[in-house]
């Protein structure tokens, strides 16, 4: 795992909201953010402006959850996927792609 790897649990989407200036101000990381909650209309929105930013700054983000789907964020089923996709991102990064 890398060390500029932060990994984050939220269990509802009222959790999320206010850890959300806690996200906002570890983007200078790689950001894993496992969501162990069904309620994604809350959170949405604030999920691709994180992406978004994330993706400026040249650092990966990805959410681990079997239920949540975006054509425009990184979502896998497991912890390990989202490791393996920061480790390939940044191995993209490495070589300019």
């Amino acid at each position: 795992m890398n060390s500029k790897t932060k990994i984050f649990n939220t269990n509802s989407s009222k959790e999320f909201l206010l850890s959300f200036d806690l996200f906002k101000s570890n983007l200078v990381n790689n950001i894993i953010i496992k969501l162990n909650f069904n309620n994604f209309d809350i959170v949405s929105e604030k999920l691709l402006q994180l992406s978004n930013q994330s993706k400026k700054i040249n650092k990966s983000f990805v959410i681990v959850s079997s239920y949540f789907h975006h054509e425009y964020i990184n979502v896998v089923p497991t912890i390990k996927e989202a490791h393996d996709i920061v480790e390939i991102e940044e191995i993209e990064r490495d070589l300019n792609l």
